[in-house]
C-alpha cells in the first residue's frame, strides 16, 4: 500500500471510530481531540519518504538508523494553527510507534542540540523536490478534508524545506507535555494516542472502518430468537408455524429493556439473563447517539467460546473472541466447516487479527483483557478508547476471589466515571454482602426475577449422602441410576480425584464406558470428549432422544457446556460452585423436580477451595436435605455459609484490593508510556502454561509442518505447581526447535496426563 493510500485509509478509520465513540472528546474534556488526531494521521508517515528508509524498503540498503516519525515532525508547521495544537499533534505523531521514554528519553533527548542528536542528518535524508511535493500534497489534502481552509502559518508548500530546528522544537514540546502537563491531561493523551495507533494499525491491516453494531430492539430480537428456537428443535418454520408474537419476554427481561444506566441482575440459571442483557444494551445504545461496543465478560474460556457462537448467531454480526487461547479456539471452530487445516488456519488468524485490532463491534472475553488497559501493556491506550460509551456485561461476577474482584470493580468504576461506560452485572447466586458492595461502588440498581419465576425454575431436590464418592455404597448408587436408564454426572474437585473415580466406575458401568472430563487433556481430545457428551446430553435435545450416559468431571463442567443430566453426585464445594453444578441437571425443568446428590466428604477444600466456605456450605445444605432448592434463598444461604467473620474478611480484602489497584494502576499515570513493571505484575495473575507430552512429540512435529495451530491441539494446560514438581523430578525439558515445554509423563486420550507424585 502506497503512502497516500495508507494515509487516506487511516483517516477513514478515524471517522468510523468517531461514529462509534462520538462522546469521546467530551469525556476527556478536549474539543480539539478529533481534529488533532486527523492532522496527526495526515502527517504521521511522511518521514518514510526519507531516502535511506526507501532504500531499505527496496532492499538496496541497511536499516535506517533513525525513526521515520521524527522526520515527520518537520511537516507540522504546514498544518498546525497554534502552539497548543502543534504540541499535541507532535505528541501523537512521534508516539505512534514508540513510547515517550524511548523517543525523548533515549534516542532523541531534546535537551541536546539538533546536531548532537542527528536531526540535521535526518532532514538531509529527504530530497528537496520530494519534500516540496509532499508538502503540497499535505496542504491540499488537509484543505480538501476541511480541517484547514489555508496553510495557517502562510508557509509556501512549493518552497518547503524540513528544518532540524522544527523537529527539535516538536521534541521539546512533546517532552514538556509528558513531564509538565501530561499527568493533568492524561486522559487526553490516552485518547489521542489510542485513536492514532488504532487507525494506523487497522489501515495497515487492510481495513478502512470499524464495525458499528446497532443492537436489535425487543421485537426484532424476539423474532430472531423464536426462529432460532424453532431451528434448534429441528422444526422448519413455515408461515403458519412461525409467529414472532409467540415470543414472550418475562417480567425481569422487560424491566431490563427499560432500565437506564448501571444494573445488577439476579435471576435463576437458564431463565434468559443473556437475552435480558441484550435488551438492556439496546436501551443504552438508544440513549447514546453513537454505536458503542458491546463487551460480554465471562470468567472461563469454554463458556466464552460458547457465548461468542451464541451472540454471533443472535446478533448476526462478527464477534471478537478475546482470551489467551482464542487463536486455537477459532481454528478448531473453523476446522468444523472447512475442508483443510490450511483454510482453517487462515480463517482463524484473520479472526484473531480483527479482534486484536478491535474491528468487531461486539466482544466476548475474560475481564483480564480489559485489565490490560489498567496494567498499561503496550497499546493500552486503544483499550481505553474502546471503552468509551461501551456497554459492559459481566456475567457471573461472583466467580472471582476477593483480590481479583477488587481489581475488576476498580476498573469498571474508572470506565464508568472517566469513559462513559455502562455496566450490567449478572448472577444467579450472589451473597448479600457482595451485592451491597457492588451497589455502593458502582451505583448499580438491582433488577430481580419475581418470586413466581423463581418457583417456576425450581427443579432440584437436595439429597445429602454420607461419605465420599469412592465409597462402595456411593459407587453402587451411581451404578443403579445408570442402569435405570439415567444420564448421570459425577463432579469432583481435583483432576486426581476425577481420574480415581473414573477408574473405580469403569468396572461397574458395563457396556456404558464412562467419559472422563477435566483440564489435563489436549484440546483435541477435550473437544472430542465434549462433542461426545453433547451428542447425548445437550440441553436442546428432545427428551426421547436421550441415552444413558455417565460423565465424571472436575469443575470444568460448571460453565463449559449447555448440558442436561438426569442427576448429579458431587463432592462438597462452595455454595456458588454447587449451584452451578446443579444447573447442569434438569436444565430446562422438563422433568419436574429431580434429586441432586451432595456428598459429605471430603470437606477440606482439597487445596482448591477455602475449607471454611466448603464446610459452611455443607452445613447450610444439610439443613435443607430433602427440600426443593429455591435459588432465591441462595444469597442469604451464602452469607450464612460464609459466616460473619468470612463476610467481613472478604469485604475488606475486596475493598483493599480495589483501593490498592486504583492507586497503583489508575492514578498519577505518566502519559505516552507503557509500563514494564506493571506488565510483569499482570503476568503474575495467571497460573499455568501448556506442555507437550513426550509421547506426542513426533506427532506434533508432523502436524506442525502442516499447521502450527493444528499441532497446538496436542498441548496440555498445567498449573505452575505441577510444572515445578516435574522439574524437581527431572521429567521436563524445553525444545528450542519446537519452542515447547516437553514433559516425560504418560498421556492417555481417555485418562489424560498422569500427574507427578
Amino acid at each position: 500500500m502506497d503512502l497516500v493510500t495508507h494515509t487516506r485509509a487511516t483517516v477513514e478509520v478515524l471517522h468510523s471510530l468517531r461514529e462509534r465513540h462520538p462522546e469521546l472528546a467530551r469525556q476527556v474534556g478536549e474539543p480539539g481531540l478529533w481534529r488533532w488526531a486527523e492532522l496527526a494521521l495526515y502527517v504521521h508517515d511522511l518521514g518514510k519518504s526519507a531516502e535511506p528508509f526507501q532504500a531499505y524498503l527496496r532492499g538496496r540498503g541497511p536499516a535506517w538508523g533513525h525513526r521515520h516519525e521524527v522526520l515527520s515532525l518537520a511537516f507540522l508547521p504546514l498544518v498546525c494553527e497554534d502552539e497548543e495544537e502543534f504540541m499535541w499533534v507532535a505528541a501523537a505523531v512521534v508516539s505512534h510507534h514508540r513510547d515517550a521514554y524511548e523517543i525523548v528519553g533515549e534516542r532523541y533527548n531534546p535537551r541536546a542540540s539538533a546536531e548532537d542528536i542527528g536531526l540535521d542528518e535526518i532532514t538531509a535524508s529527504l530530497p528537496r523536490l520530494r519534500a516540496q511535493s509532499l508538502a503540497m500534497w499535505l496542504v491540499n489534502e488537509v484543505r480538501i478534508a476541511g480541517s484547514r481552509p489555508t496553510s495557517p502559518n502562510r508557509l509556501e508548500p512549493s518552497t518547503f524545506k524540513p528544518l532540524p530546528e522544527t523537529i527539535l522544537h516538536a521534541l521539546r514540546s512533546f517532552r514538556r507535555l509528558v513531564c509538565d502537563q501530561g499527568r493533568e491531561r492524561w486522559q487526553v493523551s490516552v485518547a489521542l494516542r489510542g485513536l492514532v495507533v488504532r487507525s494506523d494499525h487497522l489501515a495497515s491491516g487492510g481495513f478502512r472502518s470499524v464495525d458499528i453494531v446497532r443492537l436489535p430492539p425487543p421485537e426484532s430480537l424476539g423474532e430472531r430468537l423464536a426462529l432460532l428456537r424453532s431451528q434448534s428443535s429441528r422444526r422448519v418454520p413455515t408461515a403458519s408455524s412461525f409467529d414472532a408474537r409467540r415470543w414472550r419476554w418475562n417480567s425481569y427481561q422487560e424491566q431490563m429493556g427499560q432500565t437506564d444506566g448501571p444494573v445488577l441482575l439476579s435471576a435463576p440459571t437458564g431463565s434468559g439473563k443473556t437475552e435480558a442483557a441484550l435488551l438492556w444494551a439496546h436501551r443504552q445504545q438508544a440513549r447514546n447517539p453513537g454505536g458503542g461496543l458491546l463487551i460480554y465478560v465471562l470468567p472461563y474460556q469454554a463458556s466464552i467460546n460458547a457465548m461468542r457462537r451464541r451472540l454471533k448467531v443472535s446478533l448476526e454480526c462478527d464477534v471478537a473472541l478475546l482470551h489467551g487461547r482464542a487463536l486455537q479456539a477459532l481454528y478448531l471452530e473453523a476446522l468444523k466447516d472447512l475442508r483443510t487445516s490450511k483454510e482453517a488456519d487462515l480463517v482463524a488468524r484473520r479472526g484473531r487479527e480483527m479482534a486484536r485490532l478491535h474491528k468487531p463491534g461486539v466482544w466476548v472475553g475474560t475481564p483480564y483483557q480489559l485489565l490490560r488497559a489498567a496494567f498499561r501493556l503496550p497499546g493500552y491506550e486503544t483499550l481505553w478508547v474502546a471503552l468509551s460509551s461501551s456497554m459492559i456485561v459481566v456475567d457471573e461476577i461472583h466467580a472471582y476471589e476477593p483480590k481479583r474482584l477488587g481489581m475488576f470493580i476498580a476498573l469498571l468504576k474508572h470506565a464508568q466515571e472517566r469513559w462513559g461506560a455502562q455496566v450490567c452485572l449478572m448472577t444467579a447466586t450472589m451473597p448479600v454482602w457482595l451485592k451491597e458492595l457492588l451497589q455502593s461502588q458502582l451505583g448499580v440498581r438491582e433488577v430481580s426475577a419475581s418470586e413466581e419465576l423463581y418457583r417456576t425454575y425450581a427443579r432440584h431436590r437436595i439429597e445429602i449422602l454420607d461419605g465420599t464418592v469412592t465409597d462402595p455404597h456411593v459407587l453402587q448408587a451411581i451404578t443403579d441410576e445408570l442402569r435405570a436408564g439415567k444420564s448421570v454426572l459425577v463432579t469432583v474437585n481435583t483432576v486426581k480425584a476425577a481420574q480415581e473415580v473414573w477408574q473405580a466406575l469403569k468396572p461397574t458401568s458395563g457396556d456404558m464406558r464412562p467419559t472422563l472430563l477435566h483440564s489435563r487433556f489436549t484440546s483435541r481430545d477435550r473437544m472430542h470428549k465434549e462433542a461426545q457428551v453433547i451428542r447425548t446430553c445437550d440441553a436442546s435435545l428432545p427428551p426421547n432422544s436421550r441415552k444413558p450416559t455417565l460423565v465424571v468431571s472436575t469443575q470444568v463442567i460448571e460453565v463449559s457446556l449447555d448440558l442436561d443430566f438426569d442427576t448429579i453426585f458431587t463432592e462438597p464445594a462452595p455454595l456458588e460452585a454447587l449451584v452451578q453444578r446443579f444447573g447442569r441437571v434438569n436444565r430446562r425443568g422438563s422433568r419436574g423436580i429431580v434429586p441432586v446428590r451432595l456428598l459429605t466428604g471430603p470437606a477440606d477444600g482439597q487445596g482448591v477451595y477455602d475449607p471454611r466456605l466448603v464446610e459452611g456450605s455443607l452445613r447450610v445444605l444439610q439443613r435443607a436435605d430433602g427440600q426443593v432448592l429455591d435459588e432465591q434463598l441462595v444469597g442469604r444461604w451464602l452469607d450464612e455459609a460464609y459466616g460473619e467473620e468470612m463476610v467481613n474478611l472478604c469485604r475488606q480484602e475486596t475493598l483493599q484490593s480495589a483501593s490498592e489497584f486504583e492507586a497503583a494502576c489508575l492514578a498519577d499515570i505518566p502519559p505516552f508510556d507503557s509500563s514494564p513493571e506493571l506488565e510483569r505484575a499482570f503476568d503474575q495473575l495467571f497460573d499455568g502454561t501448556e506442555v507437550l507430552p513426550k509421547m506426542l512429540e513426533g506427532e506434533y512435529r508432523d502436524l506442525a509442518a502442516e499447521s502450527v495451530l493444528r499441532a497446538a491441539g496436542l498441548l496440555v494446560p498445567v498449573r505452575d505447581s505441577l510444572l515445578r514438581s516435574a522439574r524437581r523430578r527431572g521429567v521436563i525439558r524445553y525444545d528450542k526447535d519446537l519452542r515447547q515445554i516437553i514433559v516425560d509423563l504418560p498421556y492417555d486420550s481417555e485418562f489424560g496426563l498422569y500427574l507427578v507424585g
